[in-house]
């Protein structure tokens, strides 16, 4: 993922809401968060457990690793393909990832190239378009 800013993420209340469903009060806080601090770190959110509960507004370190084994589990069979549920969360290179977000990243990172390029060819068009912008 570039270092560029993000701006905006295509959100889905809808999906979030039947994602979480089951959850506890505290899960779901927690997962919230998480989820902004994924996008906000671009995927290079460290797995510091310490530092996770503190962000997290856990009530403790503790409480912070229940809730992290619970969303580090498989989430069962999907009855229309047979196929595993995947986790809502991984660890992969000491970040936390989630593969919602890094999709939801890719598609943004996207469309924001898109709108430079497409800002950048009208301008072009209309001849104000300068290498040194």
């Amino acid at each position: 993922m570039s270092k560029e800013k993000l701006i905006a993420i295509h959100w889905l209340p809808k999906s979030y809401l039947a994602d979480t469903e089951l959850m506890d009060r505290a899960t779901e806080h927690a997962y919230f968060r998480l989820l902004q601090y994924i996008y906000l770190t671009q995927d290079r959110l460290p797995d510091d457990d310490a530092k996770l509960a503190r962000l997290l507004k856990c009530k403790s370190v503790a409480e912070w690793r229940k809730i992290k084994a619970e969303l580090l589990q498989p989430r069962g069979i999907d009855p229309e393909t047979g196929e595993e549920i995947p986790a809502r969360i991984y660890i992969e290179g000491g970040k936390i990832l989630s593969k919602k977000c890094t999709q939801k990243l890719a598609e943004a990172s996207k469309a924001r190239r898109q709108h430079s390029l497409a800002g950048k060819a009208s301008a072009y068009k209309r001849g104000k378009w300068r290498k040194s912008l």
